[in-house]
C-alpha cells in the first residue's frame, strides 16, 4: 500500500514538473570589442514552454546607438501559440512583430502590417535550447518569412539565409546547444558566444 503511495505521488510530481534555465551570450564586434550580451530564458510546465530573450549591444559609428529587442515566445506540445518581438533604438521602441497561431497557420503582424504564415515546425527563439535537425527552413517571428537551413556536419554549424535580403548567418551547436554564432545585422555582423 505504502509503496503504491509513493509511485501515485512520485508520478504525480512528475507530471507538474516545472524547468527553468538561462543562457547569456557575450555579443562582439568583428574586431573582438565586447558590444553587449543576450540573455535566454526558458521555462517548462507540463506541455507549455515560454523562451523570453532580451538583448541589447552598444553601437560606436558616428555617433552611440543603442540597438535591443525583447522575445517573448509561448508554446504548447512543441508548437508555438503566440510570439512578440520589440525592438529599440535608444531605449525607443521602432518596431512590434507578432506571430499567433491561427485555425490554419499564423497571422503574422509588423507595426500592424498582416500577412498569413503557413504553419511551420521549427521557429528562430527554439534555436538556442533546440538543434535544428533535419531541417530545410525555420520560420523567422522577426521577420514573418522562412529562412533556408543547411547543416554543415563537420562543423556541427547550421547556415540560416534570410530571403530578404541574401545575409547568411552561422549557427554552431555543441550537445544540442547554440554555442555561438555569426549574425549578420544590417549595421554589422555580430558575433555570439555563449557565457
Amino acid at each position: 500500500m505504502i509503496s503504491r503511495l509513493i509511485i501515485i505521488l512520485t508520478l504525480m510530481i512528475q507530471a507538474n514538473t516545472t524547468f527553468a534555465g538561462n543562457v547569456t551570450y557575450i555579443i562582439k564586434s568583428k574586431d573582438n570589442e565586447q558590444l553587449g550580451q543576450l540573455v535566454v530564458t526558458q521555462s517548462i510546465s507540463n506541455d507549455r514552454e515560454e523562451i523570453h530573450v532580451t538583448s541589447e549591444i552598444k553601437v560606436k559609428k558616428l555617433i552611440t546607438m543603442v540597438i535591443s529587442y525583447t522575445l517573448y515566445s509561448v508554446f504548447e506540445n512543441n508548437k508555438l501559440q503566440a510570439n512578440e518581438v520589440v525592438t529599440f533604438r535608444n531605449h525607443l521602441p521602432h518596431d512590434v512583430m507578432t506571430t499567433v497561431k491561427k485555425d490554419q497557420g499564423y497571422l503574422f503582424t509588423k507595426n500592424e502590417k498582416k500577412s498569413t504564415i503557413k504553419d511551420f515546425v521549427f521557429c528562430e527563439s527554439m534555436m538556442y535550447f533546440n538543434e535544428p535537425k533535419d531541417l530545410k527552413e525555420i520560420y523567422s517571428e522577426f521577420d514573418g518569412v522562412f529562412k533556408s537551413i543547411v547543416h554543415h556536419k563537420s562543423e556541427n554549424r547550421y547556415d540560416l539565409t534570410n530571403p530578404l535580403n541574401k545575409n547568411t548567418s552561422k549557427y554552431f551547436y555543441s550537445n544540442g546547444m547554440l554555442q555561438k554564432a555569426v549574425v549578420f545585422h544590417p549595421m554589422m555582423t555580430l558575433y555570439l558566444y555563449r557565457k
